[in-house]
């Protein structure tokens, strides 16, 4: 009996000291898991307000090293749990940390599944349930959205906005309009070919053609803006991309587009660039359109694309080629659903940089969603900012590509805090014949124009009889514009406000005249500091030059950006100089 109850005693000390044990190790192993999760939240914290789905993998490093530094106490941890959970007092806060540990964990798996292309894979080739993992993001965002982290925040209202884009809860049809940069148009070029994309809970699917397959269809009979009517008496959808703002064109084809043709009834409209095709050539290979021996890829696409566009603006009778773009896209596609995951996030990747460059431009009729996926700067607005967009369009009766290069010069000159003058100097390479550009540029509004030179203004043929007679509508944007802008005779332009912005037009032949404009900014010099933007008219091949004289008693503070010297043109220019007073310093 000794013996055995000499055993007792051994046991509960060993029992009492087993349970410290435990104790100190779940201690240890909360302390451990506590700073994990703070560190992790902290990092999250530090994240930018705004911040691209494909960003995740960058972001959540940090978490998946913080748990690989713990992961050889989980196994351990989850038996002791359920052993002694309701005799450990710290438990509670034990339970929130792994809880939270477990949401991030899942955020990881579903971002790496974003990430590494596994989510548009299934999109393109048709899964069952292929938004689950936008799906599941959500939910885990859902459950960390306690933290109060403004990342969680953010990427909460992008998931979201991406799965209404992706047509979770009902079907989603969205405008691909490809354009011809050579052929300068507000929004990049001529519209020379369009995809309808149809998504219905994450199933895709694709159809396209000529653009002259839309003007058939589009039985709306409009009247054109009048630097159209000098080659057209009739507003063709081709040329609905006449306003620079992309919203203003987005809105503008949808409403003609879901009022005339209507099926089905868009959600967007795309403006991409043919260099966005190279792109994706580049990675998926060369298409082949057995039917008429032809083979596409990324060396001569674009000149096949600007062929294609060329043959089927011309009647069927005189064609010398066949038109095969819809046949081309059904085959592009198919390279694309059998495309690894892995090189489909290049392509991802590589629209991104795309999309920065303008060589993609979306509109979506959801205002809302716009500014969460695709917000950039716009020119509305602007009341007390310096800005510069200058806009080219070659409109000829025929199809002949401008690819000339074009140099826009802005030399500011202070000439007082409260006065500065601006002169625009817009030119061309040489070519023969000069070709005419009609340029619109976009000023803040306010400003004074002292003079312009180069310039030269059309009158379109009467056809107001005509228009009259055969009942064509008159488009409301269009004719508010038209009825309130001024001529300036003197000069030699057309001067119209639009959307809190003042609007130069003219037709100039900039390979042999330069333009020269020269006007009065309507805002003075404050606090040392001057800002300027600059706009970039998507697809074209633009350099551009900035000059900034300042008074004798004033100097630059040091600066990277770019003065004095040709570069090319390629996004939307921020330029931003601190000027200092010479007067003031010892």
């Amino acid at each position: 009996m000794k013996n055995f109850k000499m055993i007792k005693i051994i046991g509960k000390i060993l029992g009492a000291f087993i349970i410290l044990g435990v104790i100190v190790y779940l201690g240890n192993y909360s302390l451990r898991l506590h700073k994990v999760i703070q560190d992790t939240i902290s990092h999250l914290q530090q994240q930018p307000q705004t911040v691209k789905l494909t960003d995740l993998s960058e972001s959540l490093s940090t978490i998946q090293k913080n748990w690989q530094k713990i992961s050889a106490f989980t196994k351990q941890f989850q038996f002791w749990q359920k052993q002694i959970e309701s005799l450990i007092t710290i438990m509670p806060k034990i339970k929130n940390d792994v809880q939270l540990r477990k949401s991030f964990s899942k955020l990881m798996f579903d971002a790496q599944h974003i990430i590494d292309g596994s989510l548009i894979s299934d999109i393109l080739n048709k899964q069952e349930n292929n938004l689950f993992y936008l799906q599941d993001l959500r939910d885990n965002l859902d459950e960390l959205s306690d933290l109060q982290i403004g990342f969680i925040k953010e990427m909460k209202k992008k998931t979201d906005a991406w799965l209404w884009l992706l047509g979770e809860k009902e079907p989603r049809h969205y405008l691909v309009l490809i354009q011809v940069p050579e052929l300068p148009r507000p929004t990049g070029g001529f519209v020379g070919a369009y995809l309808i994309i149809n998504l219905n809970q994450g199933r895709i699917s694709l159809e396209g053609d000529h653009i002259s397959d839309l003007d058939d269809k589009f039985s709306k009979v409009l009247i054109p803006p009048q630097p159209l009517q000098v080659v057209s008496n009739r507003w063709f959808f081709h040329d609905l991309n006449w306003f620079y703002d992309v919203n203003s064109s987005g809105r503008k084809i949808l409403e003609y587009y879901n009022q005339d043709i209507s099926v089905p009834v868009l959600d967007g409209v795309i403006f991409i660039n043919p260099s966005l095709i190279e792109e994706i050539l580049s990675v998926v290979g060369e298409v082949k359109i057995d039917e008429y021996n032809l083979t596409v890829n990324s060396d001569n696409w674009e000149t096949f694309f600007v062929s294609q566009v060329e043959e089927g603006l011309k009647p069927a009778p005189i064609r010398t080629q066949p038109e095969v773009l819809s046949l081309f896209f059904d085959q592009l596609f198919q390279k694309l659903r059998q495309t690894p995951p892995d090189e489909l996030m290049v392509l991802l990747k590589d629209f991104s940089e795309d999309y920065a460059n303008k060589d993609i431009q979306i509109y979506l009729k959801d205002a809302k969603l716009t500014q969460v996926l695709f917000s950039r700067p716009e020119l509305n607005n602007k009341k007390s900012s310096n800005y510069l967009a200058v806009i080219f369009n070659y409109i000829g009766k025929d199809f002949i590509l401008d690819s000339r290069e074009k140099n826009i010069k802005l030399t500011e000159k202070i000439q007082s805090s409260d006065k500065i003058i601006d002169t625009l100097t817009i030119s061309a390479t040489p070519k023969t014949p000069d070709l005419e550009n009609y340029l619109k540029v976009y000023l803040p509004p306010g400003v004074k124009i002292v003079k312009a030179k180069g310039c030269h203004l059309k009158t379109p043929p009467d056809y107001s009889a005509f228009y009259e007679n055969l009942r064509y509508a008159q488009d409301t944007d269009v004719f508010l514009l038209e009825h309130s802008k001024e001529i300036d005779e003197k000069n030699q332009i057309e001067i119209y406000q639009k959307d809190n912005q003042t609007v130069i037009g003219c037709w100039a032949k900039l390979s042999s005249r330069p333009v020269v404009l020269e006007y009065l900014l309507p805002f003075s010099l404050k606090k040392g500091e001057w800002k300027v933007s600059v706009f970039y008219q998507s697809g074209q091949n633009i350099r551009f030059w900035y000059q900034l004289h300042l008074l004798p008693n004033q100097k630059l503070a040091p600066t990277l950006l770019p003065m004095n010297k040709w570069v090319p043109l390629v996004r939307d220019l921020k330029l931003n100089f601190q000027i200092q007073d010479t007067d003031n310093q010892d």
